[in-house]
């Protein structure tokens, strides 16, 4: 009986181990802002990322929601045009201080 009882606590023990392990996992880890000029348009744009929360300026079009980063995607939920959605657009992170998001690249500062 003490041995069963044993065996459940490791099992369990072990379990919650593992979930927080990978719940430390945060994919967004990214801090500060990062700015780009679109050269297209000439427009200043910018991302600003704290925990999981983003501020934003894409061509002239302001927003603030939460963000998640998922392979080689972020996703960011906020409101477009007076409606909360999910955006998802492509992403790579180059350097500590340079992202590419939807084809443009942004510089930290």
């Amino acid at each position: 009986m003490k041995k069963n009882v044993f065996m459940i606590f490791v099992i369990l023990t072990s379990a919650v181990l593992i979930l927080l392990l990978v719940s430390c996992g945060d994919s967004n880890n990214l801090k500060g802002k990062y700015i780009a000029i679109d050269e297209q348009y000439g427009i200043e744009s910018f991302y600003e990322f704290s925990g999981e929360n983003i501020t934003f300026n894409i061509h002239g079009l302001p927003g603030v929601g939460i963000y998640k980063i998922m392979d080689d995607k972020i996703i960011i939920t906020a409101n477009f045009s007076g409606t909360a959605r999910a955006e998802t657009y492509s992403f790579e992170k180059v350097s500590d201080k340079v992202i590419i998001i939807d084809g443009l690249e942004f510089t930290k500062k």
